[in-house]
């Protein structure tokens, strides 16, 4: 499956200059870069016009399109990420597990969506570092990750997204304002950019037999 991945530049201007990148692409990502600060009031009152302008790019660029965001629900701010498909909005993600001194509120749940590029599950900011999160998008169906995060400052997102993907057998494609990278089901990073770039990613389920020993009663079935 190819993946465009924006790491400069908003939407709009991307979609102005660049957009040829996006030629052949089931899937296109942003960073926060994509959309900035998002303000549901201001939406809602036809003051500003970020949803329909992805929902829009997702028609003309015939691509799932994601974006990191930070919205502003009268007040309260979220890290968020937005997702369109086929010229509709399919859902905005709201990252749920925050640091208690964070200026920026909690989500409430992970969901997995169905587009036409499979079924994409969607971590957003601090929620890649968290097992559980990766765990429940692959139980609930996932076929792939984004992660939309902040610009990394070391290797740990890196060093986190190589280990969920080789705990959950399922390719993590992590995008921020400036840098991206893809980790496979083996445990290895199989590309990264600073740049704005394509890249072919395998999304075929990767499965092992595992077997343990248990201490204790055992129910014999014969």
């Amino acid at each position: 499956m190819k993946i465009c991945l924006v790491t400069k530049g908003s939407l709009s201007k991307f979609w102005e200059r660049d957009v040829k990148r996006t030629a052949g692409a089931k899937i296109t990502a942003f960073g926060f870069n994509g959309l900035g600060v998002v303000s549901y009031e201001s939406e809602l009152e036809g003051e500003t016009e970020f949803f329909q302008d992805i929902a829009r790019f997702s028609k003309a660029s015939g691509s799932v399109t994601v974006s990191g965001l930070d919205t502003d629900t009268y007040g309260y701010f979220r890290r968020s990420a937005v997702i369109a498909d086929g010229g509709r909005i399919l859902g905005v993600s709201d990252a749920v597990f925050m640091s208690g001194d964070s200026e920026y509120s909690g989500g409430a749940e992970f969901t997995v969506y169905d587009t036409s590029a499979g079924r994409l599950g969607v971590l957003v900011s601090s929620d890649l570092y968290s097992p559980k999160a990766a765990e429940t998008l692959v139980l609930s169906g996932a076929e792939i990750i984004m992660a939309i995060i902040k610009k990394p400052t070391g290797d740990m997102p890196e060093t986190v997204s190589r280990t969920m993907s080789f705990l959950y057998g399922i390719p993590i494609v992590a995008v921020s304002d400036g840098y991206a990278f893809v980790t496979a089901p083996n445990g290895k990073k199989t590309f990264s950019c600073t740049e704005n770039s394509a890249v072919d990613v395998k999304t075929e389920k990767y499965y092992e037999e595992v077997f343990y020993k248990r201490r204790g009663f055992a129910l014999k079935t014969h």
